[in-house]
């Protein structure tokens, strides 16, 4: 739980309005769920946690092709043991002051104490800053065998799943496909999209306050009087749960990565999608605030073009005005 952050959410552009075009990943957590290979981890007649010695070598080479590459994700799911020193991770604090509720935001870290983070977490900090990491120790996540029992079904009465050879996801979007525009493909994306996100880490909170049992990164267990507690659902396994997150904030780091090498950067992120500053031509755009000028002395922002945007590999967009 201690490597669970949620999604990716930021404005960088604010109170100002600069043209901009919408990205936006496909099926995000369901894609995510499919390349990491989650179903063999979800159905296996055996399931172990073990130590992972090559993370470190893993990421002394990662780079962005690797990133967009499906080989690599199945890699990705497991936990490491990190003393950031600088690295643009996730983390949770209280932004706004103590009066507000703790939130989740991504920079540079620094702190002696080690911290857990997910694998793909990691990865996105080497492609954001080509700095990797130092990991003390990691571990992943291995299945073998597909468990007994389950049982050959109809995603929307039309595309037959066999879960003995099929991914559940690539199904659930092959549905989609077959049962077009229609509300039954609707449902086919909800339950996607929810086995991928949802009750693996969904705890429920108790009416009343009580003790629980807090697992320290030392190995020790303490127990801590809180106000209310929360207890997981039967079907919880955060190990699986935070893998989902992270590469979806890998694939955001791709997509910045991706922008930055051509030029271009966000002017907001949220989840899945991006708005990214562009104009039909590239080039100069005003910015209160903005760390370029044009030739008057106005401060700006840089806008990639619409050519250059289609070429970087972000895929189809829609052009807009945001202002934060």
């Amino acid at each position: 739980m201690g490597a669970f952050y949620g999604p990716r959410v930021e404005v960088r552009v604010r109170h100002a309005p600069v043209p901009v075009s919408l990205v936006d990943f496909a099926s995000q957590y369901s894609n995510v769920a499919r390349l990491s290979g989650l179903w063999s981890l979800l159905t296996p007649s055996d399931r172990r946690r073990r130590g992972d010695r090559r993370g470190r070598e893993m990421l002394e080479r990662v780079d962005l092709a690797d990133v967009l590459d499906p080989k690599l994700w199945p890699q990705l799911v497991g936990v490491a043991l990190v003393r950031p020193d600088g690295d643009v991770l996730p983390t949770r604090a209280w932004f706004a002051g103590r009066g507000d509720v703790p939130r989740v935001g991504l920079g540079p870290i620094h702190c002696d104490r080690l911290h857990p983070f997910a694998i793909a977490d990691l990865v996105a900090a080497k492609l954001l800053t080509g700095r990797v990491p130092e990991v003390v120790s990691a571990w992943r996540l291995d299945g073998a065998g597909t468990a007994s029992g389950l049982r050959v079904t109809r995603l929307g009465g039309r595309v037959r799943f066999d879960p003995y050879a099929d991914d559940w996801w690539a199904a659930c979007q092959r549905a989609r496909a077959a049962l077009g525009d229609s509300p039954m493909a609707t449902g086919v994306k909800t339950i996607g999209n929810g086995t991928a996100y949802g009750d693996w880490i969904r705890v429920d909170q108790q009416p009343q306050a009580g003790f629980v049992a807090l697992q320290r990164l030392d190995g020790r267990t303490e127990r801590r009087r809180v106000d209310r507690p929360e207890g997981p659902r039967p079907m919880g396994l955060p190990a699986l749960r935070v893998d989902r997150d992270a590469g979806g904030r890998l694939l955001m780091a791709a997509l910045e990565r991706l922008l930055a090498d051509d030029g271009g950067l966000f002017a907001s992120a949220n989840t899945d999608s991006a708005t990214v500053l562009s104009t039909r031509d590239g080039g100069l755009v005003t910015c209160p605030g903005g760390p370029e000028q044009l030739d008057d002395g106005t401060t700006a922002v840089r806008a990639i073009s619409w050519a250059a945007l289609d070429a970087s590999g972000s895929g189809s967009r829609r052009s807009a005005s945001s202002s934060g």
